[in-house]
């Protein structure tokens, strides 16, 4: 993933998607607050708390991309960068028991260590 997104520069960031609301500056954008908030997800998980009730993905998805909308090419990958590294770093520090641990993710039930090995290994 991140060696896709190195491809991305300023000049080519506005190129459209088979997404027609977003373009490829969007999706690098969303990606790098999609790495930070599996973050809090993972450390929602592990504390016990709940999603809020009112919690609406779409909306987080959309003003995560908004509130990036000023940020160069080059400072959303140092943050995709910084956020996959954490990420990984938190994962390595999980415990077995840990990694079996459940959670509400919108409205589906995962766990954490299924969740962590197939959409974020380093290989994803």
């Amino acid at each position: 993933m991140l060696e896709a997104a190195a491809h991305i520069d300023d000049e080519t960031a506005l190129a459209s998607t088979t997404n027609p609301a977003w373009c490829e500056r969007d999706i690098l954008a969303h990606l790098a607050a999609a790495e930070r908030g599996m973050i809090r997800t993972i450390e929602r998980f592990l504390s016990g708390d709940e999603l809020p009730a009112n919690f609406d993905l779409d909306y987080w998805n959309q003003r995560q991309v908004q509130k990036r909308a000023q940020r160069s090419v080059a400072d959303l990958l140092d943050e995709l960068k910084a956020s996959r590294q954490q990420l990984l770093a938190l994962l390595d520090r999980l415990s077995e028991e840990e990694m079996a641990v459940k959670g509400m993710h919108r409205s589906e039930e995962r766990r954490v260590g299924k969740e962590c090995r197939s959409r974020w290994s380093p290989y994803h």
